[in-house]
């Protein structure tokens, strides 16, 4: 296994005068890039010495910076400082950061003040709280959605971040590719994907001004050509979409494109296939709590019109898998493995079960095994639900909302987007209330796509809320 430090410097031990960084501001040869890791080494050994810690100590970094290099830098540095990061995005509300500073204990937090970075003291750093009893070996810390309304901290090991960069440099050692599009927001997973992917092949890391800019991404693709690109479904619709009003010549230089976090339907294939002509397409699978992915499908351009939704495939080398079968080969995904979490921060309990006398983790995901042995997906087990590649889930959001609104609310998803529907007469006030409430509370993709009032709540012969009779109330 090759130490994480070893990665890092190997991807750096390369032509000083290579272009490894791009962003809306320009490009970066690795020498810039290297001397601006070294200077946020620096910042952080500083803080250390400051604040009497030991020069390998594990103490945490939160990043909340614009989308660059030092971005990148930071996260080089901080690895290399034996430190985990946080990542932080400035679309988040502040109580949301606030909690997150907290729950972390991260010592350190960068951020932008003007056209600057500024390191400063976490102000709810606690020195002698310890995240684990043996807390020298996480890699970094991801927010994810909980069932209580509180997001989930999720902390990733070192060691997880070295097997899945095995796992991975296994699946692509046929693929050379020199330059990675990055699409997504910088607090999802799909980010440590690409780096990981990034570090694998030596390439240049070409960065959106952000995760939804579609100009800015049509115009990185024309100026440095990527040859890479990962992304989740809903992001490439979009770009399927617009693909005829830019110069999507460049699409031909394209050697892999990657899709994850959603589910890959037929459709969005047929149109990558016609886009993308000379690449291959990679389906990546995996819960953020199993450090990024656990299985891959590379889709056979020939028969892939057999499948609705493209298998999740088999699995990475370091993980294994099990179905608590429902049916014959029908049933919850369970995973065991290298790429599991170290756990949950605030000891939140981590859906583990036994299954045939061993630990696994429950996924929530069910699936059923075809005749090539490919993992397929059906649905989710609980009222999870992903939007725009991120997790979400339905019954934390209606609870923040009743206890505000204090009136009888519901969320259900369709056609990838939360819709909300509120058992009340139309009332101003209630959407002006609303509107604070989600305003407050709620991430950018949280937020529900469209909001209808109903008198009465359909109920079904069983005395519940009906929500297939919701769900046909709402038109593309």
């Amino acid at each position: 296994m090759v130490e994480l430090n070893k990665i890092l410097l190997n991807y750096l031990d390369q032509d000083q005068n290579k272009i490894v960084f791009a962003d809306e501001n320009g490009s970066y040869d690795l020498k810039t890039f290297k001397e601006k890791i070294n200077f946020y080494i620096g910042k952080i050994q500083h803080f250390k010495k400051l604040n009497s810690l030991k020069k390998n100590s594990n103490i945490g970094v939160g990043i909340l910076l614009d989308r660059n290099i030092d971005y990148f830098s930071i996260i080089f540095a901080t690895w290399l400082t034996n430190c985990f990061f946080l990542p932080l995005s400035k679309e988040s509300k502040k109580n949301n950061i606030n909690y997150q500073l907290k729950l972390s204990n991260v010592a350190i937090l960068f951020e932008n003040r003007k056209k600057s970075v500024v390191i400063k003291k976490n102000i709810f750093f606690k020195k002698k709280i310890f995240l684990l009893n043996k807390n020298n070996n996480i890699a970094y810390i991801i927010f994810t959605s909980g069932s209580t309304g509180n997001k989930k901290g999720v902390m990733i090991s070192r060691l997880n971040v070295e097997y899945y960069y095995e796992s991975i440099k296994k699946i692509t050692n046929k693929i050379s590719f020199k330059s990675i599009l990055m699409t997504t927001e910088l607090n999802f997973d799909m980010c440590i994907g690409d780096l990981v992917f990034s570090l694998i092949k030596k390439s240049k890391i070409i960065l959106t001004s952000s995760a939804s800019n579609l100009i800015s991404l049509f115009n990185l693709m024309k100026i440095h050509k990527p040859e890479e690109i990962y992304a989740v479904p809903t992001t490439w619709k979009k770009i399927i979409n617009f693909s005829d009003k830019f110069d999507n010549s460049s699409f031909k230089n394209v050697k892999l494109v990657t899709s994850g976090g959603e589910a890959l339907t037929k459709s969005i294939v047929k149109n990558l296939i016609k886009l993308f002509p000379n690449a291959k397409i990679l389906n990546l699978y995996g819960p953020t709590e199993f450090t990024v992915n656990v299985s891959y499908f590379y889709i056979n351009k020939k028969d892939f019109l057999k499948y609705e939704i493209m298998p999740l495939g088999k699995k990475l080398k370091n993980v294994y898998i099990t179905i608590k079968e429902e049916k014959k080969n029908y049933g919850e995904l369970l995973l065991a493995g290298n790429h599991k979490m170290l756990g949950y921060l605030d000891n939140i309990k981590t859906p583990d079960i036994y299954h045939n006398g061993k630990k696994f983790y429950a996924t929530g995901d069910i699936v059923f095994l075809d005749k090539k042995k490919d993992i397929n997906f059906v649905g989710r087990k609980s009222d999870y639900i992903k939007v725009s590649g991120y997790r979400v889930n339905l019954s934390s959001l209606e609870t923040i909302i009743k206890k505000y609104l204090k009136l009888e609310i519901c969320l259900i998803s369709k056609f990838d987007k939360i819709h909300m529907f509120i058992f009340n007469k139309k009332d101003k006030k209630i959407l002006k209330h609303l509107d604070k409430i989600l305003k407050k509370y709620f991430e950018r993709y949280e937020v529900p796509s469209s909001i209808s009032f109903l008198n009465k709540m359909p109920i079904n012969s069983n005395g519940k809320l009906d929500k297939v009779k919701l769900a046909e109330i709402i038109k593309k």
